[in-house]
């Protein structure tokens, strides 16, 4: 029995790799550029299910086909596009996707929590999130971490952030 063991565990993970075993179904992404893509196309679909409402960035295809783009999560905030690239938020955090829905960014800075995206302002996001702080000693507040709503600058390219105003 042992002898059989090593052999079909290799041929198990070898399958995996090629997608067979693990059941996720692949499709073909039609070869467009992102230039070529109408932005008019873009729009959110809700995937309603028993237990929870998803919110979905599609494209309508020329021949009116629809392919997801990405998924927003549980909230129905607005996207923004701009130049080949379309910016939103899940779960706390600010992302930005390409138009074939391959090439995901993810803004990331510890203790920063982005909820929605409030307007484009040049190559900079306006954001509402919140920021954590930790407060000791203040007569008011207890001691400790502290999540107070906030706004942010983002860069479009994700290299650089600023506090704007915190509550």
């Amino acid at each position: 029995m042992k002898r059989l063991f090593v052999p079909i565990i290799l041929c198990v993970l070898t399958l995996a790799g090629c997608g067979i075993v693990d059941g996720a179904v692949y499709s073909s992404y039609p070869e467009e550029r992102a230039a070529e893509y109408d932005a008019a196309r873009l729009f959110v679909k809700e995937n309603v299910t028993p237990t929870a409402t998803e919110y979905l960035i599609y494209y309508r295809n020329s021949d009116g086909s629809e392919r997801e783009i990405a998924s927003m999560g549980f909230t129905d905030n607005p996207f923004y596009i701009i130049g080949d690239r379309i910016y939103y938020t899940r779960f706390d955090s600010l992302r930005s996707v390409d138009f074939t829905g391959m090439d995901t960014i993810y803004f990331y800075e510890y203790g920063i929590y982005i909820n929605s995206i409030d307007k484009v302002d040049g190559d900079w996001l306006e954001c509402t999130g919140r920021q954590q702080v930790e407060i000791y000693g203040d007569p008011v507040a207890l001691d400790g971490i502290h999540h107070p709503i906030t706004q942010f600058k983002v860069k479009v390219d994700f290299s650089e952030f600023h506090v704007i105003e915190t509550d």
